[in-house]
């Protein structure tokens, strides 16, 4: 409960004098209320299996004079859709929206919509594999704790304007604490590892990859290498294909039992000890399903395409050829191909941005990827895909190069 003042007992004691004799305390407490309101700057959402105690939400005016010095939890009453909950605490167990409010004695709070998701908050263990290099426990921890924020709608590197469409996506990330084979690593989610090449081209940087190489389907695997400067690229990643259709993404049949290209985040080194960078967000996006939000990959962009280049209606799309060229004068600016100016604030987009932004049509993008992706590290994902295998994948005999989807560095 909010701006609720402690009184001294004694405060109590002269609170309980002014009532009558034969009421009880709690008819005490219930006398000395004026209002309830409950709060909530925005729209609610929870995922399955999630709580919320209606007293975080709530405030109580009391009568001149007359503040307890505390209200009994067991005097509060929570109603949920007209029907009366056991305790103040609301359990997201069901899908669906419900109407919430707060009851004590004969005084009712306002009404309050909270939206229950049709899906559990996820936790996706990561594993960095350092190629020629290596990061310390700090510096994992802050590039897990930067990508959660950025999947739970928290981050904000530069201080923008969130999307009007912003939503969190209730994915979180942690460093992998043990290795395929269960042996605790000694860093958690580091996996240094050794390569004769010193500085890699993308297409090097790929065929590196399948020497250290996790199951993902129990790791999002992040390989960190020295890419060449060259390339002008600050991370690249492929979408994971899915067994149920998502315009965008491939559709693979749940019988292939192997990856056919290594799917995580390629990361580049000179990226890891920024503390604006949204790379790992922005490559994580397209890992789960998400394409940029214009046509267009690392630095190949194209003007106003036919149709939606994401998919995503809640995403204006534009000209980012026409942007490039202007684009140190424009910065977050931009025009969307229907004519409408704003200013671009999502992770999906490039330099210039906030990157800070998922809205609501990728979130179910996401979430799709999750249920139906045939390598993610989703645990419940059994309409997908088979059981785990082993824990380290090989390279299949088929494969073939593809280019991934590339995030480019700002030109200078």
């Amino acid at each position: 409960m909010r701006n609720t003042p402690i009184l001294s007992t004694l405060g109590a004691l002269l609170l309980t004098a002014c009532q009558p004799m034969d009421l009880s305390p709690e008819e005490v407490y219930q006398n000395s209320i004026v209002a309830l309101e409950l709060t909530s700057s925005t729209d609610i959402e929870l995922p399955l299996g999630s709580t919320l105690d209606l007293t975080d939400l709530l405030t109580i005016t009391y009568k001149e004079n007359q503040t307890p010095a505390s209200l009994p939890t067991r005097a509060i009453r929570v109603v949920a859709n007209q029907n009366a909950l056991a305790s103040s605490v609301f359990s997201a167990t069901t899908a669906g929206t419900y109407t919430l409010q707060v009851k004590v004695g004969d005084k009712v709070s306002n009404t309050i919509s909270v939206n229950v998701l049709p899906y559990a908050l996820v936790r996706i263990p990561v594993v960095f594999h350092t190629v020629n290099s290596t990061l310390s426990a700090a510096q994992i921890n802050r590039l897990v704790n930067n990508l959660t924020d950025a999947f739970r709608n928290r981050w904000n590197p530069y201080r923008g304007a969130k999307d009007a469409h912003a939503v969190d996506n209730f994915v979180e990330f942690y460093a992998a604490p043990t290795d395929p084979s269960q042996r605790t690593l000694a860093v958690a989610g580091l996996d240094a590892i050794k390569a004769t090449r010193q500085t890699f081209t993308t297409e090097q940087a790929v065929e590196e990859a399948w020497n250290a190489y996790w199951n993902p389907k129990n790791f999002l695997n992040i390989w960190v290498f020295n890419i060449a400067r060259a390339e002008s690229v600050s991370g690249f990643a492929y979408i994971t294909p899915v067994t149920r259709s998502l315009p965008g993404s491939r559709l693979v049949s749940a019988a292939r039992t192997s990856p056919d290209l290594p799917y995580g985040i390629f990361f580049n080194q000179s990226e890891v000890n920024s503390t604006v960078s949204s790379t790992l967000a922005h490559e994580a996006g397209h890992v789960l399903g998400l394409h940029h939000v214009f046509d267009g990959n690392g630095d190949e962009s194209n003007g106003c395409s036919r149709v939606d280049p994401d998919y995503c209606t809640d995403t204006p799309f534009y000209d980012r050829k026409g942007y490039v060229d202007n684009y140190r004068n424009l910065r977050q600016r931009r025009q969307a191909c229907n004519g409408v100016s704003y200013e671009s604030n999502n992770i999906m987009d490039y330099y210039l941005s906030y990157e800070n932004s998922f809205t609501r049509q990728q979130r179910e993008r996401i979430r799709h990827t999750l249920t139906y992706g045939l390598w993610v590290p989703q645990g419940t994902n059994s309409r997908a895909r088979q059981e785990a295998g082993e824990g380290f994948v090989k390279k299949p005999d088929d494969y073939r190069y593809v280019p991934p989807e590339i995030c480019a560095l700002e030109s200078h």
